[in-house]
């Protein structure tokens, strides 16, 4: 019975991986695989109209705000109705706005548009669990915290956490993916 459980639960696993690739073609590294079918078997994330995920794109801040907000359903991101003139993302700006999240779009639409770095990652989820940190204090809140193992393997300080390189789309997912996975699911 036991070597029946786990032959099932490899079974299962090998079809997740093939179930997202198969809902996003762009979706090849097996790494992504997993987050970004726990992503969208859990409405977390959608892909683009032509169908793709663009896994490798940086996440913009207005993109990761949505993922943020299907995360903890502080606002149901996929009800809101444009307001001519106002940004896709400004309902969820606004939601995300009374949790002191450290956003830089609350009232700039250039910046809900611009690229997260993963300095600015490690604030929001600092922030999400109630922790007004500067980038340096994030990191290593991220770390205590088993939230980040950084770049360089056996290294966790500030500098193998490279704070300024750009988060990725299917990062994002893994990461909100592995704030789950540590019980982290609301504000």
């Amino acid at each position: 019975m036991k070597r029946f459980v786990i032959i099932m639960v490899i079974i299962m696993f090998l079809l997740g991986i093939a179930y997202a690739e198969e809902i996003f073609p762009d979706v090849k590294q097996e790494w992504m695989k997993v987050p970004v079918r726990w992503g969208v078997q859990n409405k977390i994330i959608r892909g683009y109209n032509d169908g793709t995920f663009k896994p490798e794109r940086q996440v913009s801040e207005a993109e990761f705000s949505a993922m943020m907000a299907r995360y903890v359903k502080v606002v149901d991101v996929d009800n809101i109705v444009e307001e001519k003139g106002k940004h896709w993302s400004q309902e969820i700006y606004d939601a995300l706005e009374r949790y002191a999240i450290p956003l830089k779009g609350y009232k700039d639409n250039k910046a809900k548009d611009t690229g997260l770095s993963r300095g600015q990652l490690s604030r929001i989820v600092a922030a999400k669990n109630g922790f007004n940190l500067d980038e340096k204090q994030a990191v290593y809140y991220l770390y205590e915290n088993d939230l980040s193992f950084g770049k360089i393997d056996g290294r966790l300080d500030f500098e193998s956490y490279d704070s300024k390189s750009a988060v990725k789309r299917a990062e994002a997912v893994a990461f909100l993916q592995r704030l789950d996975s540590v019980g982290i699911t609301t504000f």
